[in-house]
């Protein structure tokens, strides 16, 4: 349906784990983690 459904979605990913296995505080950010290159 396009843009003609009205309904727009975006996804960001943050990392969530510290190096000692603890999960850190989770704050709401506009910029997410660098892009992963996926090996074909």
């Amino acid at each position: 349906m396009g843009d003609a459904a009205g309904h727009n979605c975006e996804v960001c990913i943050d990392k969530l784990f510290n190096s000692n296995g603890t999960i850190k505080q989770v704050m709401p950010a506009c910029a997410g983690i660098k892009a992963l290159k996926l090996n074909k």
